[in-house]
């Protein structure tokens, strides 16, 4: 698997902490790095309080956990699961037929999504601020299509409420353009 590498002035603080922590573990002070667990003279270094604070929180790729939760959830038919590890317990729901909450979802889209043989197909994923929309096209057994604009927000790496619009995919259109786009090479790939 490639991992790209996150740049920028939120990771530089992510990593100084690191190193600070990772000196003060073995002994050293932050500014004694070259004689570790020593200040001299056979004395332990005094350990002295990073700069940088320790709990510093590592950005969350918003995009990517909610594209990781609607794969494993919807394309891959595991709701119990991806809700366990993406969802929070007291997570909060707009559409009218779910209620609220991790487990009260688990229970009413679970058995849907497992047993109607209704399938999955991401089109497109998009973020902003603490809010991302996955573009998706779902089609029943029956064959009927529906385009499906699902917002998630997200908070503290957990997914904690979300809204849809959904719309029936007409056989044909007055002007031949899909509803739902193909995926890009950049998102994660939906169920063909």
């Amino acid at each position: 698997m490639t991992r790209q590498a996150r740049t920028g002035p939120g990771w530089a603080v992510v990593l100084a902490g690191a190193a600070s922590a990772v000196l003060v573990a073995g002994g050293c002070s932050p500014g004694h790095a070259g004689h570790a667990g020593h200040a001299g003279h056979g004395q332990p270094a005094a350990v002295s309080e990073s700069p940088v604070p320790t709990t510093t929180p590592v950005p969350v790729d918003k995009a990517k956990l909610v594209t990781d939760f609607y794969t494993q959830a919807f394309v891959h038919r595991d709701v119990a699961g991806a809700s366990q590890t993406y969802v929070a317990e007291n997570y909060i729901q707009h559409n009218p037929q779910v209620p609220n909450g991790r487990a009260a979802f688990v229970d009413t889209m679970g058995p849907y999504v497992k047993d109607s043989g209704v399938t999955f197909r991401i089109g497109r994923v998009v973020a902003e601020g603490d809010i991302v929309v996955v573009h998706a096209e779902s089609t029943e057994k029956d064959g009927k299509r529906s385009a499906v604009a699902d917002f998630f927000r997200v908070e503290g790496g957990k997914i904690v409420e979300h809204w849809d619009v959904i719309q029936a995919i007409p056989g044909d259109t007055a002007n031949g353009n899909p509803m739902v786009p193909a995926p890009t090479s950049s998102q994660a790939p939906g169920h063909p």
